[in-house]
């Protein structure tokens, strides 16, 4: 089977922090509107089976844009929201020197402080996997955040979250594709940040 991993479009400049969720959640802007448009049109033709998303303002605004082009069931996942930045967001790096000093390094798979590292990530993302490939035979979509996607490539090429910081963060509703092979029992990449829909945007 076949799992597209889609970035949500571009936000609004501002962070519109949530307190009761305790993550920013800002909404699409204008030209992120138009970006799940075209996702939605380039997606028209792979007959998806079911349509995933975070439940995060900015991911379901674009799901729902999608789903205007793919008639899929839609199902909201907190497994698929961004990684916690814990206190970041409001306190900024400069409240950790320290943590941040080692974070910046990227050798081992340190979290943010209060929030979460790459294999918090990994295992809660990866268990919706598991998930999904009981549920489902076809092609399956995800939409999701940057980082989760950096984390679920990661974990299919076989190693340390550390690393996953090497990898080009995925461009908004840009479409990374995974292949489940049965056989082996294990998922491979089929592309990454495939963005030929989005010509001529910004």
């Amino acid at each position: 089977m076949r799992v597209h991993l889609l970035r949500h479009g571009q936000t609004v400049a501002e962070m519109h922090f949530d307190p009761a969720l305790g993550v920013p959640n800002p909404p699409l802007a204008a030209t992120g509107i138009r970006q799940a448009e075209l996702l939605g049109q380039r997606l028209r033709a792979t007959g998806l089976e079911a349509l995933y998303s975070s439940d995060l303002l900015r991911a379901v605004e674009t799901a729902q844009r999608i789903q205007a082009h793919v008639p899929a069931p839609l199902h909201l996942r907190p497994e698929l929201r961004e990684i916690s930045m814990g206190a970041i967001p409001t306190q900024g790096w400069e409240a950790f020197p320290e943590i941040h000093r080692e974070w910046l390094k990227h050798e081992t798979d340190v979290p943010y402080p209060g929030g979460e590292a790459g294999r918090d990530v990994q295992r809660r993302a990866g268990a919706l996997l598991t998930e999904i490939l009981e549920r489902h035979q076809g092609e399956v979509a995800l939409v999701t955040h940057g980082g989760v996607i950096m984390v679920l490539v990661t974990a299919c090429m076989g190693i340390g979250q550390e690393r996953r910081f090497r990898l080009v963060a995925p461009a908004n509703c840009s479409i990374s594709t995974l292949l489940y092979d049965p056989a082996a029992g294990l998922w491979r990449i089929e592309r990454y940040n495939d963005t030929a829909h989005l010509s001529g945007e910004t």
